[in-house]
């Protein structure tokens, strides 16, 4: 048994080196080094980059003060992100070594294929498969097109290492042994139900939800097939204790993120998740047999590309393809579904048979998923039981092929059998070379990547030096966080780019959406140009940061102009010009302000004025969601208290360009001027400075030809 577990980790060992060999040289980390980005698109690829920062800095994945200045953030608003704590753990072992937040993401995303690569095959060896078979599975498996096309943007599900423990959890309670999770006095001296609590474990703390869920559907799977054997509800003890272990261990590993929801409330604006996003990441099975890639081939590429530009809900779920050995497991599954009598040594393929509809019936477009999502939101991109499919496709072909050496090819003439071997072989090396990543293919990303992560790291260090240590900078624009979208040319997350590579400078932007840091940044954008540089300084901020490919050329110069007028200073660009900088310590001395400790700054409350009401003059129809001003009408609010102050008005609606705002008062020796009206059809704002407190309405006039919507107003206050 020792001999049998020594050779069986020397082969582990032997096949993760040679895969980890081949994954770095195709990517090219051996030309250009590991602090060279894969990815470097301001996207979900910044993300992992911004944890490894803050692990690297606090040894934790908490709350930071580096990020959402002057207030902290915190991820607890998200409870899926605590449901990846073995990837933080690999993580803080990677930054003990390297401080470099590039790096780690870099080391840790290729680390994925040899961990990939070693638990198949362990896991293709407690299934019973032989040597061969269950190293051929494990390289198909580490190799999956399903980790490469998520890389570094869906790097926490890219980590989909325990998946495979899941099936043999599946097929261990298939398994009619008396000794498996038998609840006795030796329960604990049964290895396997020890390996099994581990499993749960490591389960429910990899892959953000996903691959728990997935785990608990597929144990629910096995359940079902149990009672329809047995024609006993006996078979739901099992998969039920494993699933409530899962549940378990992921309450747990939620508990800072719900003890904090409990204290603050939930956010509901923190991360949005609409009802159509189960069909629009769906699995679409048409994917599951469509390379990535056409092999160089014209016609094959033409017909991808084709699909691809045609065909709709084409997007991540481009990644589900199976490669040629998964997807002959996958129609030897679909094939089983028909056979009617399986013997004893067939079992195992009865139930990976029924767990690959079964997996295709839920997670297909309009599939079964669509109708649980409007309860369970704990997951989205149902194409990502594709990776649990790829792995049942290669233990169904695994296990058949098995079979029919020990039943068929054992009783062949020596020369068929050398005939036999010779075809097994070449399958196995076709499909394996298929799935292998291409040398070469990714040498000009990551040569371009390379040239902007130097020099945005070069500016950011610039900018530490130059204000010291943790010096607060201020980041325009406003940028909701987490997926506020792109702006103009800026992707999602580049603002995360400063504190990416600085020590201990904080930055205003990564707090989270609906609470007081991203409140409180959402307002002062929205300030007057002046009265925001006042209020930043004020709040402690001594360097302005801005991300250039957020603005068109013109409203880019506008902002400059305006902020060179007010500093008197002249800006910093980086090598790249991407970001430019603003040194505001001079400005802070010139005109002597006094920095407001973060727990005096307050937020307050905005004014909301419906259009339900609101009264009309002229022609006006109104229905729940808006009313509509014909030409010659007007709305206005009855009078309202406001104190002293400068007030931000944001009018939404439609066709709002086409009217005029006004501000009126109950004193008649008061005349209220708007400022800084900024125009849209959907939605205008416009400011206004009272003296004293006073009584007003506000006032939207439709002059023109057309008919402008009103839904609602808001009002809120900006400073004294």
């Amino acid at each position: 048994m020792k001999k049998k577990l020594i050779t069986d980790g020397l082969i582990c060992l032997l096949l993760s080196a040679a895969v980890l060999v081949v994954v770095i040289q195709a990517i090219g980390f051996t030309r250009y080094g590991f602090s060279a980005p894969l990815k470097y698109e301001g996207g979900d690829d910044f993300l992992p980059m911004a944890v490894s920062r803050q692990i690297a800095s606090t040894g934790r994945y908490a709350e930071t003060d580096k990020l959402g200045a002057p207030f902290g953030s915190n991820p607890y608003d998200y409870p899926a992100n605590m449901l990846n704590n073995f990837e933080l753990l690999v993580t803080k072992i990677i930054t003990l070594f390297t401080r470099d937040a590039v790096t780690a993401v870099n080391v840790r995303f290729v680390l994925i294929f040899p961990m990939c690569c070693t638990a198949a095959y362990l896991a293709l060896r407690l299934l019973k498969l032989n040597r061969i078979l269950s190293s051929f599975g494990a390289v198909l498996f580490s190799f999956t097109p399903y980790i490469m096309y998520r890389g570094i943007s869906h790097i926490s599900l890219a980590t989909c290492y325990f998946v495979p423990f899941s099936i043999v959890l599946c097929m261990w309670c298939a398994e009619n042994e008396d000794g498996y999770l038998a609840f006795s006095k030796n329960f604990f001296k049964e290895k396997r139900n020890l390996l099994t609590i581990f499993f749960a474990l490591l389960i429910a703390n990899n892959g953000i939800g996903y691959y728990a869920f997935f785990t608990c559907f597929f144990l629910c799977v096995t359940a079902l097939c149990g009672i329809m054997e047995k024609k006993s509800l006996k078979a739901i003890v099992k998969p039920a204790f494993i699933i409530i272990l899962i549940i378990l261990f992921s309450v747990l590993s939620m508990l800072p993120s719900l003890i904090y929801l409990a204290r603050e409330g939930h956010n509901p604006n923190a991360v949005v998740r609409g009802v159509a996003d189960a069909e629009t990441y769906a699995l679409k099975i048409a994917q599951l047999f469509i390379p990535l890639r056409g092999y160089r081939i014209p016609i094959l590429q033409n017909a991808i590309d084709m699909y691809n530009a045609k065909m709709p809900l084409v997007n991540e779920n481009r990644g589900s393809y199976l490669g040629i050995a998964g997807i002959t497991g996958f129609l030897l599954s679909l094939l089983l579904m028909v056979k009617k009598d399986y013997s004893e040594d067939e079992h195992r393929l009865y139930i990976l048979s029924r767990m690959t509809v079964c997996g295709v019936l839920f997670a297909t477009v309009g599939g079964f998923s669509s109708l649980m999502f409007p309860f369970i939101r704990i997951v989205r991109g149902f194409n990502r039981i594709s990776i649990f499919l790829m792995f049942i496709s290669i233990t169904t072909l695994g296990t058949v092929l098995q079979e029919l050496y020990r039943k068929k090819v054992v009783k062949l003439y020596y020369k068929t059998k050398y005939l036999a071997a010779f075809m097994a072989l070449m399958f196995g090396v076709i499909s394996t070379v298929e799935l292998t990543p291409l040398p070469g293919t990714y040498d000009d990303l990551i040569a371009v990547n390379k040239q902007y992560s130097t020099s945005d790291k070069a500016f950011v260090e610039h900018i530490e030096q130059t204000l010291g240590e943790n010096a607060m900078v201020y980041q325009l624009p406003y940028h909701p966080s987490p997926e506020g979208g792109n702006v103009y040319l800026m992707s999602d997350y580049y603002l995360y780019t400063g504190y990416i590579y600085s020590n201990t400078l904080r930055w205003s932007y990564g707090g989270t959406k609906g609470r007081k840091s991203d409140l409180w940044n959402r307002k002062v954008s929205m300030l007057p140009v002046e009265m925001m540089v006042d209020t930043v300084c004020e709040a402690g901020f001594t360097g302005l940061y801005i991300e250039t490919r957020a603005y068109d050329p013109q409203q880019f110069a506008t902002l400059v102009n305006k902020l060179e007028r007010i500093l008197h200073t002249e800006r910093e660009y980086s090598e790249n010009r991407n970001l430019c900088f603003y040194d505001l310590r001079g400005y802070i001395a010139e005109k002597g302000i006094t920095v407001t400790p973060p727990d005096s700054i307050s937020i307050p409350e905005i004014t909301n004025i419906p259009h339900s009401s609101l009264t009309y003059e002229g022609d006006t129809e109104t229905n729940d969601e808006l009313t509509e001003l014909y030409p010659r009408s007007e709305q206005s609010n009855e009078f309202i208290e406001f104190e002293e102050g400068v007030y931000m008005v944001t009018v939404r609606g439609g066709n709002l360009t086409a009217a005029d705002f006004e501000v009126r008062t109950n004193d008649p020796d008061m005349e209220v001027s708007i400022f800084d009206l900024a125009k849209g059809d959907d939605e205008t704002r416009y400011y206004f400075r009272i003296p004293h407190e006073v009584y007003l309405k506000f006032c939207t006039v439709n002059d023109s030809n057309t008919v402008v919507t009103i839904k609602e107003i808001e009002i809120e206050l900006m400073g004294k």
